[in-house]
């Protein structure tokens, strides 16, 4: 397969940019490393077990090439609709239930706990699809103790900035 061209940038994280290649895909470039293996294991194995997270096309390097899921992230959501709160965070228990119910044995994964973790899954990290949520970046994946994933998407939300943005 050629290495897909990056075309308009998407998004930028604090390891990658995601950058568009067509309609249907989009390239994660890491800028200081090669694609963790671990990152791209579990993605494809919670989805093999039905749980919503982009399909893994191809990994070469630092690139690692997905399916591209349409609609915003549920953090623009929030932005624009704040009254919403509510129902995104009843979104993001959902998405935690389903997750620690997936069987971790099969994943190499060094830590120890009985649930697939993604350590991560916090409003920017949830596309919102006209299909229903999709979980994105995977990076941090583990496997541990539920209430821990729990936990680290309270820090987060306590921590989100309330009440109008200054520009």
């Amino acid at each position: 397969m050629p290495e897909p061209t990056p075309g308009r940038l998407l998004a930028r994280g604090q390891d990658a940019d995601v950058f568009a290649i067509d309609d249907t895909r989009v390239l994660r470039r890491y800028r200081r490393r090669a694609v963790p293996e671990r990152e791209v294991a579990v993605m494809r194995y919670v989805r093999e077990h039905g749980f919503p997270t982009p399909r893994v096309f191809d990994v070469s390097g630092a690139d690692l090439t997905l399916e591209r899921i349409a609609g915003p992230t549920m953090l623009e959501d929030l932005r624009r609709r704040p009254w919403r709160f509510r129902a995104h965070v009843v979104t993001l228990a959902r998405l935690h239930r389903e997750l620690h119910t997936i069987p971790p044995a099969p994943l190499h994964l060094s830590d120890e706990g009985g649930a697939v973790l993604h350590l991560d899954l916090h409003p920017a990290n949830v596309i919102l699809s006209p299909n229903g949520p999709v979980v994105i970046d995977w990076a941090n994946a583990a496997r541990g103790d539920a209430p821990l994933d729990v936990a680290l998407t309270a820090v987060v939300l306590a921590a989100a900035p309330s009440g109008p943005r200054s520009a």
